[in-house]
């Protein structure tokens, strides 16, 4: 049975060659990119040609963001910096870290997922959320004292859900902060890089060197993703290749075939390839 990467190779007859290095190819995975270009190479090696650039998603926002995306020490110590400023305390760094992770997770989240933060954060939501009725054992007291950024947590219960609001109203502010002062510097945790890369395709201010760019084997996207895909697609000669097993396809019930029975709506176009099998 021929592969999926490897129908994707073998589509590219010897007449595309001589453009082929025009091309981009798009994979979720690194691996998956090196596959279809080991396929692409044995399919024509009597041939002289120049590769295409074949790159994953990462690859692709990191070429095309003007922003430097740091590793997650350096926002790490960024948002302990400001957590310390916020709540004018000195948390010790192993204590935060934990807390910190959590944040950095959400906060890239919301923007791979093109969610108002404000909104999100807002200290409203903390309120209702944990109404008056608020109650907490004392093995949760000492879960909940890893992740609050204040020392005061010593005494009645009442003061827990006052640090616990507290504590949760603060990400409104620690998320605006955390960008305001990374694009300063010009850098950026991934989905800042991602929602930019989205805002400059949307508004033209990126061009893409590329004849053609093919999204090949994705299967569950961000927000952010998918309107990158439907940005380029209105904008480029595009083609997405979708490999997809019938079994959870077609069945309605199958949770695992949600994503794509979605996709198959959204991305219906003749530029779509489907290739189902078992």
């Amino acid at each position: 049975m021929e592969a999926f990467l490897e129908h994707i190779a073998n589509t590219i007859t010897k007449e595309n060659l001589p453009y082929l290095y025009t091309r981009c190819y798009i994979f979720p995975t690194k691996r998956a990119a090196i596959y279809f270009t080991n396929f692409l190479k044995e399919r024509h090696k009597e041939e002289n040609f120049i590769l295409p650039e074949t790159i994953t998603i990462q690859e692709f926002i990191t070429s095309y963001s003007t922003l430097i995306i740091k590793d997650d020490w350096h926002l790490l110590l960024e948002l302990y910096q400001i957590q310390n400023e916020l709540t004018n305390t000195h948390q010790p760094l192993e204590k935060f870290l934990p807390w910190g992770k959590l944040i950095l997770k959400d906060f890239d989240e919301c923007d791979k997922y093109l969610i108002n933060a404000a909104q999100l954060f807002s200290v409203l939501k903390a309120h209702k959320d944990i109404d008056d009725s608020f109650s907490i054992s004392e093995e949760t007291k000492k879960y909940i004292e890893q992740f609050i950024l204040t020392t005061t947590t010593k005494g009645k219960e009442s003061n827990y859900k006052t640090e616990f609001i507290k504590t949760w109203s603060l990400l409104g502010e620690m998320y605006a902060l955390l960008k305001e002062r990374l694009l300063q510097e010009n850098f950026a945790y991934e989905g800042m890089a991602y929602r930019e890369v989205l805002e400059n395709l949307r508004t033209s201010s990126l061009k893409l060197p590329y004849t053609n760019i093919s999204f090949c084997g994705f299967n569950a996207l961000s927000v952010c993703e998918e309107e990158i895909f439907k940005t380029i697609e209105q904008q480029y000669d595009t083609e997405f290749w979708w490999d997809a097993d019938e079994h959870f396809l077609n069945n309605k019930l199958h949770e695992a075939g949600n994503f794509l029975r979605d996709y198959k709506k959204k991305f219906a176009g003749k530029n779509s390839h489907w290739l189902i099998d078992s």
